[in-house]
């Protein structure tokens, strides 16, 4: 008895699966009057897809917006269907939190937003179909929690926002990933029934009222008959995640005379929280590699003894987080590390094995894992990764071929003989017959990304021009992948790229084909075509609308062009300055994407003496600064760290 209404433009209609968006929409409005014990509080539901919205999607009461961006020419995997249905969800949940009952002021923004993230994963683990995969999604956006808890940028869940400029830098990992974690983990910590009953209470008493924490928890509480008010400090009040490691003996006859967990603190000052998760030891045998005993475990001190475990056979591998209860930084010891160096691949536990190679990753990025080896281990498991949604995550060749030592000759051969492996690999996938079509998309867009040589140039060109080529990979080569091959080239300086932007340019005349010619061409190798497109980044009067200028600012300096941006590293923060001036604070943000990098020691860190003399930075823009600050720190650090290391490690895998 809603009356549903999908709008888009005309020339976008017969790429919108209205029935997708309506299927969606109707499982969402039986789930969650259902589930918060509430019934849906307006007379109509209507879904808008919005040319140049700034956002992806914004909550007004009956009428969702959406991005354009959310709109594919071409076939959608299951993982970008997933991701539609996972945003139209989240937006419906603000129907009830959010709108129905709202935040008094920004300091809860957390609540609109982790809320919505949490509830829209418990909604679409509700059909069979999708349990699985979204978990895996769920813990994708952990990941984003994970990267953002970690930087020097790091802030409680709950913050003192002074003014909207503040609220704005809010609008982030934390705010989304750790706050829907956090959920995550306080629905385990005091059961599913009790956290719906609290909703219901929360809705029942606060309709068309302005609230704060405090009412939400009160309501979580009292359902509960727990005191939350610790809970909620440790965890909403304090920065950083928490480290937890397995520390066990096995004795002579292979079993475990002593287990305990070890929590530590990421970020000062220290900070141990109260945790419930599942412990859980996994072995290999004939059969494969499978969890053998897993044990609730609740934990608030440096050390807790898991007495269950005692007496229990010697595992290969601990993994104290199974199933993703919990928001920790997992810590393999030794004896689990390098099993899974040796038999990942043998793991069948899509969750588990995700994890784990999340776990590697951020060893790398923590320098305690050499990234030449994490690329070595993946170069070795790609072709036989055959789940699309952990392809997509752990196959990070960009990333790698980023981090790679690239200093002394030898190193750039080494990098060069890597280069060359990955595209051999990927290639031979993309031209297999044993991957399905969602897996052969997520290869070519890393084959994309990691495209380094003239001989993958050729490859792609033969791909946009040859429909041979194409039949050969198997792919339906649309609108939007033309595209994304055509930026490739153009950043890789192909020999005809300007001529086949232009060509492409024609056959595609849509805003969306205006505006990704225009990021191809910035993305040529050329200061010539760069310069121009940075003086319309600075001109408040442009006659480029914003979604196309923060748009091609994105594409102007990819990661394999650093020549180019260390020559406009110099001009960048008077440039800077003049967009401050001149432009909003979100615009002016966006501008910091061309903000200097280094990642060798030798190489001079321009951002920090800007950030002493600008003390006054609108929090956003100093925000972004910081953070580009800190990941090229990372890189310094992963590089000398992987030069360290790889003689004693190399051998390993």
């Amino acid at each position: 008895n809603i009356p549903l209404r999908l709008y888009a433009r005309k020339s976008l209609k017969k790429f919108v699966n209205a029935e997708e968006w309506f299927r969606a929409t109707k499982e969402g409005l039986d789930f969650f009057p259902k589930y918060f014990n509430t019934p849906f509080p307006y007379t109509k539901y209507d879904q808008i897809i919005v040319p140049e919205l700034s956002f992806g999607a914004m909550e007004n009461v009956g009428a969702v917006t959406f991005s354009e961006n959310y709109i594919s020419r071409g076939r959608k995997t299951e993982q970008q269907l997933r991701s539609l249905k996972r945003t139209l969800l989240h937006e419906m949940a603000h129907m009830w939190f959010g709108n129905l009952v709202t935040m008094k002021w920004w300091n809860d923004l957390w609540l609109n937003e982790s809320f919505a993230t949490y509830m829209s994963s418990v909604a679409m683990s509700q059909n069979k179909k999708q349990k699985l995969s979204s978990m895996l999604d769920f813990n994708n956006n952990k990941e984003w929690a994970y990267w953002e808890d970690r930087l020097i940028t790091t802030h409680p869940i709950l913050t003192e926002v002074n003014n909207t400029d503040k609220a704005f830098s809010n609008f982030d990992g934390i705010t989304y990933g750790k706050g829907a974690a956090t959920l995550k983990q306080l629905v385990f910590y005091i059961g599913e029934d009790n956290f719906k009953k609290g909703l219901a209470l929360y809705f029942q008493r606060h309709a068309e009222k302005n609230t704060t924490l405090a009412d939400f928890i009160s309501s979580l509480g009292e359902a509960a008959k727990i005191d939350l008010t610790a809970w909620q400090k440790k965890w909403l009040e304090t920065a950083g995640v928490n480290q937890i490691s397995a520390k066990f003996t096995c004795n002579d006859i292979k079993k475990i005379d002593s287990f305990k967990l070890i929590q530590s603190s990421s970020y000062p000052p220290e900070v141990l929280r109260p945790h419930k998760l599942l412990v859980s030891l996994i072995k290999k045998n004939k059969d494969g590699i499978s969890s053998f005993k897993t044990v609730e475990a609740r934990m608030e001190s440096s050390e807790t003894s898991i007495t269950e475990l005692v007496g229990q056979d010697c595992p290969d591998l601990v993994f104290p987080n199974y199933q993703d209860y919990a928001y920790v930084n997992v810590q393999l010891d030794s004896r689990s590390l390098n099993f899974i160096e040796n038999n990942l691949q043998h793991i069948k536990d899509p969750l588990l094995k995700k994890m784990l190679w999340m776990d590697l990753w951020r060893m790398v990025r923590d320098g305690k894992y050499s990234v030449k080896n994490y690329g070595q281990l993946i170069l070795k498991l790609a072709p036989i990764t055959k789940d699309p949604d952990i392809f997509d995550s752990a196959m990070k060749f960009d990333e790698v071929l980023s981090y790679y030592p690239k200093k002394t000759k030898d190193e750039k051969k080494q990098l060069e003989d890597f280069s060359n492996s990955i595209e051999l690999t990927l290639w031979n996938m993309l031209t297999s017959k044993n991957y399905t079509q969602d897996l052969k998309k997520q290869v070519l867009s890393i084959f994309l990304k990691s495209n380094r040589t003239s001989g993958t140039n050729e490859k792609l060109n033969n791909l946009l021009n040859s429909k041979n080529t194409q039949k050969s990979v198997g792919i339906v080569i649309d609108q939007d992948i033309r595209w994304q091959i055509l930026k490739s080239l153009a950043q890789n300086n192909f020999k005809n790229s300007i001529k086949l932007i232009n060509i492409e340019k024609k056959k595609d005349p849509s805003a969306k084909g205006q505006k990704e010619a225009f990021a191809a061409e910035a993305s040529l190798p050329h200061w010539s075509l760069k310069k121009p497109w940075i003086d319309e980044f600075k001109n408040p009067n442009s006659t480029y609308s914003n979604s196309i200028l923060t748009y091609v600012a994105r594409s102007i300096f990819p990661s394999k062009q650093l020549h180019l941006r260390k020559k406009y590293a110099e001009s960048f923060f008077q440039d800077l300055n003049t967009v401050i001036k001149n432009r909003d604070v979100i615009y002016a943000a966006s501008f910091t994407n061309l903000s200097p990098t280094f990642c060798e020691l030798d190489e001079p860190d321009l951002i920090s003496p800007y950030l002493d003399k600008h003390p006054d930075l609108s929090p956003l823009v100093s925000k972004n600064l910081k953070i580009q600050r800190q990941e090229s720190q990372y890189c310094v650090n992963i590089r000398n760290f992987s030069r360290e290391n790889s003689l004693q490690q190399d051998s390993r895998i």
